[in-house]
């Protein structure tokens, strides 16, 4: 995710708008690279990722009038399998309007 000020009332969603709400397409990652070894073989392990970005709906109680939160949380499930066993990793990232 993006390190640049994120101000959602004016549609700034990062650099490459990464915080814009929606779910990513699948996309290939790689999980592990082995070295290669003395005779040249090396083995690698891909998955599955995609990321889900949503913006969390303002508390009623919290809402003063006039005022929003912008908070938007991020969600990024990486699925892989090895050595014929399946697994599933999932981060979650929260951000808030930077004014």
């Amino acid at each position: 995710m993006g390190d640049t000020p994120f101000n959602p009332q004016n549609g700034e969603l990062g650099t490459t708008s990464e915080w814009r709400v929606g779910t990513s397409g699948i996309q290939t990652v790689t999980i592990y690279t082995e070295p290669a070894g003395a005779n040249g073989n090396s083995h690698s392990v891909t998955g599955q990722m995609v990321t889900t970005v949503a913006k969390v709906p303002d508390p009623a109680m919290t809402k003063a009038p006039g005022a929003e939160l912008n908070l938007y949380t991020a969600t990024v499930v990486v699925t892989y399998t090895y050595r014929g066993k399946n697994y599933s990793v999932q981060l979650n990232a929260m951000r808030a309007s930077d004014v």
